[in-house]
């Protein structure tokens, strides 16, 4: 009995290492996303900004259509294949085996998912001339700087505005 438990541990234990793996890959693709599409809008978003011109933007639209329509079969899959992963974990007694093997699925349609979203960003980044891409990527720069400036709290000109104000009041 107690061999068994030692083997559902150490299967759980590779199944979390599994998981850690898998979200590093997450982590590092999100990141090459946001450096490669920043919103995510295959570059519509920011269509005044770059400068695009019509045939770039009928380019990008079918880039988009396309990779939506690429993604919408895997997406579907993956749905599926995580409400599976529920019902298992659901069940008594939980069947490790089978569990597994459903993550492994779930990770895989992740990874296609995730391989076909930079592909399609990939693509769409190749419309872009060498001085939009420039364009983009200081305004990605710039946005991600005042984001991180955003989430340190209250600014001190705030402070010093309030302060002012309450040593005018009295």
């Amino acid at each position: 009995m107690e061999q068994r438990q030692n083997g559902m541990m150490q299967g759980m234990m590779r199944q979390g290492m599994g998981m850690m793996d898998n979200e590093m890959m997450r982590c590092a693709t999100m990141l090459v996303r946001r450096a490669l599409m920043g919103s995510g809008d295959f570059y519509l978003d920011r269509r005044d900004m770059l400068g695009l011109t019509d045939k770039q933007v009928e380019t990008l639209r079918e880039l988009r259509l396309e990779a939506a329509n690429e993604t919408k079969n895997i997406r579907s899959d993956l749905d599926i294949a995580r409400i599976e992963l529920q019902d298992l974990l659901d069940r008594e007694p939980i069947n490790v085996n089978a569990v597994s093997r459903k993550l492994e699925e779930v990770h895989d349609l992740e990874a296609e998912l995730e391989s076909e979203q930079v592909r399609a960003m990939v693509e769409a980044r190749g419309v872009l001339t060498p001085k939009q891409k420039s364009l983009f990527e200081s305004s990605n720069h710039q946005m991600m700087m005042e984001s991180e400036n955003a989430g340190q709290g209250e600014q001190p000109e705030s402070r010093t505005d309030s302060d002012d104000n309450m040593n005018h009041d009295h």
